[in-house]
């Protein structure tokens, strides 16, 4: 069995560990090799650092992919269970990436996941799922891995960027060092096809929304259409 924690967030020395999908996943006997392409394919569309700018450094990068026998999540939060649920049920592939660029108390970090899935009519319940217990989720995360180190966050639903499929979107803010230092906090979660993309950005500067996030899920998802559809 291996196990794994997703959205671990760096902000200024700052380690976050918000678990937005599952805290653990577990894989017994071979790997399915349908499932071994859906990772491969997925981790190719990850957005690199060559495409923010040649300014980022990656500070993490996972990839898994089920087994013959299935996916079973492990020791998530209970605020996470509905997105858990979806996932085991047919979960392919999960793959995901940290970048971070720091100057200073300036710091951006773009964390990305991709989430294979068997079939887009089983994607849709985990992006439904994702989406009405992002707060909840993402909440009892930081309670449970920011308390030492002073960290909030809060997130309201916002406008969704016109990509994929369909897409929900949520915008917020981070408290960081007690509220000392604060950080826009936007995340997105997309479908395409089969494909769920989950793009957190956290940034100090104020200066990575809108367009920009925009334009990072179009490099992403334009990667994942031969593999995953549209």
């Amino acid at each position: 069995m291996r196990k794994w924690r997703v959205w671990p967030f760096v902000v200024g020395g700052v380690v976050l560990v918000l678990v937005l999908i599952v805290a653990g996943v577990g894989f017994a006997r071979g790997t399915d090799p349908h499932a071994a392409a859906d990772r491969d394919a997925a981790q190719s569309a990850l957005v690199t650092n060559a495409d923010l700018g040649g300014t980022f450094k990656e500070v993490e990068h996972r990839s898994f992919a089920r087994s013959r026998g299935g996916v079973r999540v492990d020791g998530g939060f209970s605020e996470c269970s509905s997105s858990d649920s979806a996932l085991e049920a047919d979960g392919q592939a999960v793959v995901d990436s940290i970048l971070q660029a720091q100057t200073g108390l300036s710091a951006q970090v773009v964390a990305e996941e991709i989430i294979a899935m068997g079939s887009s009519d089983s994607a849709t319940p985990l992006v439904d799922a994702i989406t009405s217990s992002a707060r909840g989720c993402v909440s009892a995360a930081v309670n449970a891995n920011g308390e030492n180190s002073g960290l909030s966050v809060a997130l309201q639903p916002s406008e969704a960027p016109s990509v994929g499929d369909r897409a929900s979107a949520f915008h917020g803010s981070m408290g960081i060092a007690n509220g000392r230092l604060a950080a826009d906090v936007d995340l997105v979660v997309v479908q395409q096809g089969r494909a769920v993309v989950l793009l957190l950005v956290v940034d100090t500067t104020g200066s990575m929304h809108g367009a920009r996030i925009e334009a990072m899920l179009n490099k992403t998802l334009i990667r994942l259409v031969p593999r995953f559809g549209t």
